[in-house]
């Protein structure tokens, strides 16, 4: 919004005095961001042709760190940039791609030309040929080059404990299937006006997932959160209170087809159906596209081989870029920056290595170094920060901070299937909240259901929930283009 406040201010300006921003007839700048620096072009600018970004190709390759040939007896242009070679005739719409022992030739879906003397391509084509990711940002009006690998090596030069220590936790692949379990409690104790309420709420989970279906059930017994007077003195929350006691959830879900069927007894009591009923809610009609589901499955995949702070980062960044997060020129600046950032508290500079074991420490002392300020001081009468990771891929954490009006205690350890947590938060003379859990993942051959089974009932509850969801003025869903 502050750009745009600008923009319009520098442009009633430019009227005011007279001096016009552009010729009539003048289409805006393109440009071309490399890493977040943008690319010169000194003789010859890009252009949009044909709803494509076109530049001119030795400038470009140059930047990029290629080395440009041209033989003028064929009008062959030729490139060498990280081991591959790129082949393609000025006024044709196919390349040869060179690597290794490969050759291809590719389609393209627009022709290389020639233009002042100067060889104009698609840069979009060219740069993902070379390995780069590539994205339009349409404020700044710029094709966005972003090198994943020289980003990710970057930014992983300041993490080689902590990414050696994460390479030691199991992996999962993507083609296989796994069990989650997970059990936890929460209690609350509170004190208001000298009266003691203490209320527990207990959910195990059992989830079953792989290639994109999952299946599950959720139980819960949330009866003991409703105050036990109120249930003496209204039959009515009696009731309710029994349908809290053995909730449960069934739940079956497939990404490709976009549906999610859900049983439940209190759905039973809300919709007035019979027990035993499924809800079927379509993803594809709230505006969750094949496309975005693909993207999602893709992401899930890709997360399977994610081991390092560098790709991480890059992906959170790349991720936030598509969906207009930030600005797709500040994907890799944003990475950096970041890791910049974290590096200050988990990188090599922080990390104490005892044995097998690594670890970094974190206090009130490197929170205000990190922020430049005193803030640390201002919200923190202590803080004690500790994570270490031992070789065999078993975690510690523990959170001790210690604030004005409340104590918080955090410690969690494990590995990536095998894990626990415990959450003590002291609120002075008001109480206590206790939260406290463990979570297991095994490899199963077990097949998930996307589906109920035959002859059950299903009830289509799409368009009551979307009308749900949207009587609720602080959540919006998601709405395809």
């Amino acid at each position: 919004m502050k750009r745009l406040v600008s923009l319009l201010l520098t442009l009633t300006l430019m009227l005011s005095l007279g001096v016009p921003a552009m010729a009539a007839n003048e289409a805006p700048a393109v440009g071309v961001n490399l890493n977040g620096a943008n690319i010169t072009f000194t003789d010859a600018a890009p252009e949009i042709t044909d709803n494509r970004t076109m530049v001119p190709y030795r400038a470009l390759m140059e930047a990029l760190g290629g080395e440009v040939d041209y033989r003028a007896e064929d009008r062959t242009v030729l490139c060498l940039l990280n081991g591959a070679e790129l082949r393609f005739r000025i006024g044709e719409d196919t390349v040869t791609v060179v690597k290794g022992e490969t050759t291809e030739t590719v389609q393209m879906d627009t022709v290389c030309y020639l233009k002042n003397d100067r060889t104009y391509v698609p840069v979009r084509f060219f740069a993902q040929a070379f390995g780069y990711d590539v994205m339009w940002d349409a404020q700044a009006r710029c094709a966005v080059l972003a090198d994943r690998a020289a980003v990710i090596e970057s930014i992983d030069s300041q993490f080689t404990l902590l990414n050696g220590a994460l390479a030691q936790q199991p992996k999962l692949d993507s083609q296989k299937n796994y069990r989650v379990k997970l059990n936890g409690a929460l209690e609350v104790k509170l004190e208001v006006e000298g009266a003691k309420h203490n209320s527990v709420m207990t959910v195990a989970a059992d989830m079953l997932s792989g290639q994109g279906v999952a299946e599950g059930t959720l139980t819960a017994d949330l009866s003991r959160m409703i105050p036990a007077e109120l249930v003496e003195e209204d039959a009515s929350v009696a009731e309710a209170v029994a349908l809290l006691k053995n909730l449960t959830m069934d739940l079956r879900a497939d990404l490709a087809t976009g549906k999610l069927y859900v049983k439940n007894s209190l759905l039973d009591a809300m919709l007035k159906q019979e027990a035993g009923t499924w809800y079927l809610v379509n993803l594809e009609e709230l505006g969750y596209t094949a496309e975005m589901r693909a993207e999602l499955a893709e992401a899930m995949n890709k997360n399977d081989g994610v081991s390092t702070v560098g790709a991480a980062l890059y992906e959170t960044c790349y991720e936030l870029a598509k969906q207009g997060g930030i600005a797709p020129s500040q994907l890799c600046p944003q990475a950096i920056a970041v890791g910049s950032l974290l590096s200050a508290v988990l990188g090599d500079g922080n990390a104490k290595v005892s044995g097998k074991t690594v670890s970094w420490d974190f206090d009130k002392e490197k929170w205000n170094a990190i922020l430049g300020s005193e803030s640390g001081d201002e919200l923190f009468q202590s803080l004690d920060c500790r994570l270490s990771m031992t070789a065999g891929g078993k975690t510690e954490l523990v959170v001790k901070a210690d604030m004005e009006s409340m104590a918080v205690d955090c410690r969690a350890s494990g590995t990536a299937t095998d894990a626990e947590f415990a959450l003590t938060m002291g609120l002075g003379d008001q109480g206590t909240i206790l939260l406290n859990g463990r979570m297991t993942l095994t490899e199963t051959t077990a097949q998930p259901k996307a589906v109920p089974g035959e002859g059950e009932t299903v009830m289509d509850i799409t368009g009551i929930f979307q009308d749900m969801m949207g009587g609720l003025g602080y959540i919006e869903l998601p709405v395809a283009e």
